[in-house]
């Protein structure tokens, strides 16, 4: 079924509501997590999430993409198939042999990391949850491709209530600490890993090829030095951090990422799980250019939106949710809001590169990312701490931004228009320091609670300064006209 903008905005409105349901319950999990662990504890348990991020990246070889990207070569069902049980069992060796090959230097691995012996067992169960996850991911991207955004929900949403609900028996009522968060998140992905793998393969049958293993190979092979690459730039704040400041230092700036990715959690992520298949699908029409140069331009503008919301709101919230040695992390909120901003948008700008199959750019663009992020954090930490790793991010993900928007238009030019997206930017930046003014004006509670008035003043001023386009305000209008109309009936 071939997807319009108005099937892009359906199916990421119901990711965007699982991803709400589902970032609600991650700030339920923040005030379990402060008062249940200590910074410390945080900054462990966070590390522990890197190391599993990189064992994934080893265990998928970038084939993750591959998969995506083939599935939609052909609409013939007998091909999706082939292609979706060949990864299926490239992914259960692959699983089995880096576990093991990490289980095995599990020792060492942990001294040098952490400088404590203690972490082993933690680490030997991130390792074994490892391959449940690998195997989890893949049937939900078997989801996504087949735009089945209810069932992806339903799912997700399931996942968070056992996530939620053993958290609070391990870590509240057991007191387990870092072992129980551990275990929290272990055994509902071990059941969705081994269920999700029995549905792919009922479905798929046995009947791998390798001409098609070998194309999604010299597809995804440059996905694994860029991934290697991606997790530099993600976690050379924290090997900075931990080396030049401390692990509590770690799990204050933790916390504030997370915090400040909220806005990407609600927003990319939903839209991730359809951007595949619409620009899969759109790029060869006659009008698909300026298609994705719309979306490029309206993600932009509800993503610089909700990096507003989350900033404005930021003081107001971390008091709720967190133990009082968390309370001023807030201050760091926005600089990650704004560099999970830049991080979403130039997932639409390498649209070029994902339609022309010129993966083997990625390990350069990352490169260039991965080379910014430890010059930056190498530059800044060690003076500024977490005020550094902030400022590096920002720099680091704009750079990324930059490049993969010049070199994925030598394949595919999408008409952007600058001006509006600059715009954008200035408007969010403009209202952001209209709130702090407001807060230094007025007294405390009250200044807070002025300060989200600029949430109003956002779209007003987008709305006015002519960033969306005669029929897009013209299609608000009567979307809103109408809906008034079924409210007052």
């Amino acid at each position: 079924m071939a997807l319009g903008i108005r099937d892009l905005a359906r199916h990421s409105a119901i990711y965007g509501f699982g991803s709400a349901l589902r970032a609600a319950g991650s700030f339920l999990l923040i005030p379990i997590y402060t008062h249940a662990l200590s910074t410390a504890g945080f900054g462990i348990l966070e590390i522990l999430n890197r190391v599993a991020d990189i064992i994934l990246i080893v265990m998928f070889l970038g084939l993750r993409q591959a998969y995506i990207r083939f599935f939609f070569d052909q609409a013939d069902e007998e091909w999706q198939k082939r292609v979706t049980t060949t990864f299926m069992i490239f992914a259960v060796i692959m699983a089995t042999t880096v576990a093991g090959a990490f289980f095995h230097f599990r020792i060492p691995i942990a001294v040098a990391i952490f400088d404590d012996p203690a972490v082993v067992p933690f680490l030997t169960l991130v390792i074994v949850w490892m391959p449940f996850q690998m195997l989890a991911n893949i049937f939900m991207s078997y989801l996504q491709i087949r735009t089945r955004s209810v069932a992806y929900v339903a799912i997700s949403i399931g996942l968070l209530i056992s996530l939620l609900l053993l958290s609070v028996l391990l870590l509240v009522y057991f007191e387990l600490g870092v072992r129980g968060a551990l275990w929290a998140s272990l055994l509902p992905i071990g059941i969705l890993g081994i269920v999700g793998t029995v549905y792919l393969f009922s479905w798929a049958g046995f009947r791998p090829s390798w001409p098609v293993f070998k194309g999604m190979l010299r597809f995804g092979l440059p996905y694994l030095p860029a991934a290697v690459l991606m997790y530099v730039i993600s976690n050379a704040d924290r090997y900075f951090l931990i080396r030049y400041a401390s692990v509590d230092s770690v799990g204050l700036y933790a916390l504030a990422s997370k915090i400040g990715m909220v806005g990407t959690m609600l927003l990319m992520e939903p839209f991730m799980k359809v951007w595949s298949p619409f620009l899969f699908q759109t790029h060869m029409k006659s009008d698909g250019p300026r298609l994705i140069a719309d979306v490029f331009r309206l993600f932009t503008v509800v993503s610089v939106y909700f990096a507003l919301l989350v900033s404005v709101a930021a003081p107001i919230v971390v008091p709720f949710i967190s133990s009082e040695e968390f309370h001023l992390i807030w201050v760091y909120v926005p600089a990650i809001c704004l560099a999970s901003v830049f991080y979403g948008i130039h997932h639409i700008a390498d649209a070029g590169i994902l339609i022309s199959k010129r993966t083997n750019y990625k390990p350069l663009i990352f490169g260039i990312g991965a080379a910014t992020a430890v010059a930056t954090n190498g530059l800044l930490v060690p003076s500024l701490g977490i005020v550094g790793a902030c400022i590096a991010a920002v720099v680091t993900y704009a750079v990324l931004l930059f490049v993969t928007y010049v070199i994925a238009g030598r394949y595919y030019n999408i008409p952007v228009d600058m001006l509006r997206v600059f715009a954008t930017f200035l408007i969010g930046g403009l209202c952001y320091g209209l709130s702090l003014a407001i807060r230094w004006i007025l007294p405390d509670n009250l200044g807070l609670l002025f300060s989200l008035v600029t949430l109003a003043i956002f779209p007003v001023l987008i709305w006015y300064a002519g960033i969306l386009l005669e029929e897009e305000r013209s299609s608000a209008w009567s979307y809103s006209r109408s809906l008034i109309a079924r409210l007052s009936n």
